[in-house]
């Protein structure tokens, strides 16, 4: 089973679980979700900055677009801690 099968699975427990069991186990079913969501590497958000007047790339998590900016290659958030994906970022 792959990590978005799985997922996908966990969401139609999260549903089962909500509206047939009263939502008992629904917490638990989430935090597995959140956990496999952050496996799937995202792409990264790609800006220009000019610190010291110097135009280049900068790059963020598309998760948590936090202030801390992504080093190139970086294979996880330090912020958020989801997968990063770089394979079209030359």
């Amino acid at each position: 089973m792959t990590t978005k099968e799985a997922i996908k699975h966990f969401r139609s427990l999260q549903k089962r679980y909500t509206t047939e069991h009263n939502g008992k186990m629904c917490e638990k079913v989430a935090l597995a979700l959140e956990a496999m969501e952050k496996q799937v590497p995202k792409k990264p958000i790609i800006f220009i900055t000019d610190r010291y007047d110097d135009p280049t790339e900068a790059y963020k998590c598309s998760v948590c677009q936090s202030e801390e900016l992504l080093c190139k290659g970086d294979p996880y958030c330090s912020e958020c801690g989801n997968a990063v994906d770089w394979s079209d970022v030359e």
